[in-house]
């Protein structure tokens, strides 16, 4: 099969969060409106603000003398859109504590999901233009980078 351009869209990500719990993908429509049900919106992210990114953070080298990554960093960043104190105080009650963080492309049907994620928020306001949250997530040492983050696409059947 040839590739094409049908599955590169521009995505909108609505930004979500639940105390940590077990996870697995959900397989139907219906399994995955339980499983959005268990979240709580924080806002939608700024156009192109998300960067998500896994690296190697330590190899070690082996005997036949080729070289084994062993530990993997990966970086969530993104900027959410907010304008109300309400929002403001939703993001404090999380700072700092475990939460599964959902990325959810509605446009799309895009997910990403990132467990045990601890972000770390900044503020950014400038008159005369939307007032901004910036986000952070930092996790290293990770055995894979499922641990990290898992991709899969919303059911719809």
């Amino acid at each position: 099969m040839g590739r094409t351009l049908t599955s590169v869209k521009r995505r909108h990500y609505r930004v979500l969060h639940r105390d940590p719990a077990a996870f697995s993908v959900p397989a139907t429509a219906a399994d995955f409106d339980t499983f959005l049900a268990t979240f709580t919106e924080l806002g939608y992210c700024e156009g192109g603000s998300i960067e998500s990114s896994i690296e190697t953070q330590e190899k070690i080298s082996l005997d036949d003398g080729t070289r084994l990554p062993v530990g993997i960093k990966g970086t969530l960043k993104g900027t959410l859109l907010q304008s109300e104190v309400a929002d403001y105080t939703a993001v404090e009650t999380i700072e700092g504590v475990k939460q599964d963080i959902l990325l959810y492309s509605e446009d799309t049907g895009m997910c990403i999901f990132y467990p045990n994620a601890i972000l770390e928020f900044q503020e950014s306001v400038k008159s005369g233009d939307i007032e901004k949250i910036p986000f952070t997530y930092e996790a290293e040492n990770l055995g894979s980078k499922s641990e990290f983050r898992t991709r899969f696409q919303q059911p719809t059947a």
